[in-house]
């Protein structure tokens, strides 16, 4: 228990420090002049086929399957001979 209060003290001081740290360049942008304008341009953006998320699913799927194949096929191979008289 006393390690994780030290823990959340760490934590607590580590992030106050930092909006300290925030705080002090944010008052001195709030006198800056007005913003100059911004021109945003935006392009479309394709996906190729091996990036698209349902193509890495089916791979996935296709890894997995042969996998359990290999795993199948190891098993089945036990040289046991069944002899009756």
């Amino acid at each position: 228990m006393r390690v994780l209060k030290t823990m959340l003290a760490s934590f607590s001081m580590l992030m106050l420090s930092a909006a300290v740290a925030v705080a002090a360049p944010m008052a001195a942008l709030q006198d800056a002049p007005a913003p100059a304008s911004v021109d945003v341009h935006t392009t479309t953006t394709t996906t190729t086929w091996y990036t698209d998320p349902m193509w890495i699913g089916i791979g996935a799927v296709a890894v997995i399957v042969v996998i359990v194949l290999i795993v199948m096929a190891a098993r089945g191979k036990d040289s046991t001979t069944t002899v009756i008289r």
